[in-house]
């Protein structure tokens, strides 16, 4: 490269570099040896100020003041623990990896209980917001943008010394800090899916006990949306675009949720009926929330409104077809039984003296209807 060029040459233009580079270097070891040791030697203290503050924040869960302390001291933490992992891993020496493994086990339990108090903020973030404890989304917002820029850093410096691995040692610098991706913007958005997954869920169950109350069961869904557009945007850093983050995970969900319902043969005409009349109602109250139905993809629904009015029409059809049966069937066994309470009737009503009443009392005789029926034999 035309950089090492310039570097050699500038080299050859000082008298005794080969010297004063390996005095420099000596000294640049020294003092990250010394470093090294000073950060062992207060490891454990200072893991046990975190754990102590990390105790505080469990006796107030609704506003956990410490989590940004928190935060920043497991970060130098972790850190320490990697350069050292990492400088123990160049010595070769599998037995010394094992030993520093062990000492900073207590550090990745540490880890766990941060972790947990970030999971249970992201998970009740509509209800923290609604409470109106801003402080507590803005806490969580700075530690999610803190990792999420140091994972584009470790992954850019993984990019950049794949294919050039004789930079790390040569500008030590800038591998210092985290050595590996930690993930946790993406373990946020999973929070964000797990709690529309659990309102969805319990919205599906009322649904099913009742078939006509499906834009109540899903009053939530616009309420956490208006909140997260009227709360939490000023809040969140801008380049993350907050609401249209929340509007597409909440919009796949409620996908999921109506196709899931269609595809399910034990879906009732009545549920099904309710769900062919929601898409309309669902596209005006997004409109109102900022999203156009273009930008709402998939479909609601996928498109497969006229196939379900189709299906939903042959339906109609074949329960009418059903209906009228019946009915046709029992208008014929009621007219075969009436007339022969009709003939009974006048019966009962003729003079029986009569020539004409005794021909017919007769032909009833030879019926062997032996007595007139009573009415209540009639019913």
């Amino acid at each position: 490269m035309k950089i090492d060029k310039l570097c050699a040459e500038a080299q050859n233009m000082i008298l005794d570099f080969p010297n004063i580079n390996l005095v420099s270097q000596t000294q640049r070891n020294f003092k990250a040896v010394e470093s090294m040791r000073q950060n062992l030697d207060s490891f454990n203290n200072r893991l046990s100020k975190v754990e102590a503050l990390l105790r505080e924040d469990d006796k107030d869960p609704e506003n956990m003041p410490n989590l940004l302390a928190v935060h920043y001291e497991l970060t130098q933490l972790r850190n320490i623990r990697d350069d050292a992992i990492e400088q123990i891993g160049r010595a070769d020496d599998s037995s010394l990896q094992s030993t520093l493994e062990d000492y900073f086990g207590r550090l990745d339990e540490t880890i766990e209980w941060f972790d947990e108090h970030v999971g249970t903020i992201a998970l009740n973030l509509i209800n923290v917001l609604i409470n109106g404890n801003n402080g507590l989304v803005v806490r969580l917002a700075v530690v999610i943008e803190a990792e999420e820029k140091s994972d584009k850093r470790v992954l850019a410096l993984q990019e950049a010394l794949k294919d050039h691995k004789e930079m790390a040692a040569r500008f030590q610098s800038i591998t210092d800090g985290a050595k590996q991706v930690r993930g946790y913007k993406e373990k946020f958005m999973q929070a964000i899916q797990i709690h529309a997954d659990e309102q969805i869920l319990e919205a599906k169950q009322a649904f099913l006990e009742d078939p006509s109350k499906l834009e109540k069961n899903l009053k939530w869904f616009f309420n956490d949306l208006n909140a997260v557009k009227q709360g939490m945007v000023p809040l969140m850093p801008k380049k993350w675009k907050i609401l249209r983050t929340y509007g597409k995970l909440y919009h796949k969900v409620m996908h999921d949720f109506l196709i899931g319902m269609i595809d399910d043969p034990e879906t009732s005409s009545a549920h099904m009926l309710s769900i062919l009349n929601w898409p309309e109602k669902y596209y005006a109250k997004m409109k109102k929330l900022g999203f156009k139905e273009e930008v709402l993809v998939p479909q609601v629904l996928d498109g497969r409104e006229p196939e379900l009015v189709r299906e939903f029409r042959q339906l109609i059809i074949r329960f009418l077809d059903q209906w009228i049966g019946r009915i046709d069937a029992t208008e014929k066994k009621d007219f075969k039984s009436g007339t022969s309470k009709v003939q009974i009737l006048m019966l009962m009503n003729m003079d029986i003296s009569g020539p004409k009443t005794s021909s017919i009392f007769g032909e009833c005789c030879e019926n062997k209807l032996t007595r007139p029926a009573t009415p209540n034999e009639w019913t």
